[in-house]
């Protein structure tokens, strides 16, 4: 579950639990990301607008990645003989965050767990929920929109570092470097035009930048007994086109 906060100065950590409980308590079994609880509030004399947000796509995602680990967790962990130093705080620091899922109890140094299933099941029943705090009087679209424009800034650095792979550099002279930057640097213009762009058509509220350059990288150009064909344009690929008012391909020119 994420938690993000548009009012400046505000300390939301002893509030999160209720704000779930509040927000989120009609959520029930909806489906996809248009379902969506809307609730005024005020936090530390601030009076704010509250939307959960619920995706079924965003749900699964969390469940695999949290069941993951904790497959991971027991493989590496379980059985295991800690011949120096304290088992227990060998588990905590092995565990890190997800310490709070296992009962650990040790017998002749080694290790044994069992998962507690009250917190398992209090994890997922935040699975797929997505907080979202404005101090503008805004519908929960506009909102989606902002905090993703917010947090697509904030991912340029990381992008930099390890998508576009700026970091480790890897290069020693300083006409080389130049030259590295200037290409990021249009790598980058290239992504938030592409960001402007999609927000102007109404694509964010559903997809991200990266979904729209996930599905678009699945048409391809493909030699076939000498000539060269598209793959297929499937809807995914063709709404975002259209919406962006680009011409759908219909051939490759050899």
């Amino acid at each position: 579950m994420e938690l993000a906060g548009f009012g400046e100065g505000l300390d939301l950590r002893d509030e999160r639990g209720d704000l779930l409980e509040v927000l989120a308590g009609d959520i029930g079994e909806a489906e996809g990301l248009g379902d969506v609880v809307e609730e005024e509030l005020e936090i530390a004399g601030v009076k704010l607008k509250g939307f959960v947000l619920f995706s079924k796509k965003k749900e699964s995602d969390e469940h695999q990645t949290f069941y993951r680990h904790l497959l991971d967790i027991e493989q590496v962990l379980e059985g295991m003989t800690v011949n120096r130093g304290n088992p227990m705080q060998t588990f905590k620091d092995a565990a890190g965050r997800f310490a709070s899922y296992f009962e650990c109890t040790v017998q002749d140094r080694v290790l044994h767990l069992k998962r507690r299933q009250n917190a398992i099941a209090q994890a997922e029943n935040r699975f797929g929920k997505m907080i979202l705090l404005s101090s503008k009087a805004a519908a929960w679209d506009d909102v989606l929109s902002l905090y993703r424009q917010r947090d697509e800034a904030e991912k340029q650095f990381d992008q930099l570092k390890n998508e576009l792979e700026l970091l480790p550099l890897r290069i020693q002279k300083t006409v080389s470097l130049r030259g590295l930057l200037f290409i990021f640097f249009v790598a980058l213009l290239i992504r938030v035009h592409l960001l402007n762009r999609a927000r102007e058509a109404g694509l964010l509220a559903r997809q991200s930048v990266d979904d729209i350059i996930f599905e678009m990288s699945k048409l391809r150009a493909v030699s076939t007994g000498g000539r060269w064909m598209l793959t297929e344009v499937t809807k995914r690929v063709r709404t975002p086109l259209e919406k962006l008012k680009i011409p759908v391909p219909v051939g490759v020119d050899a």
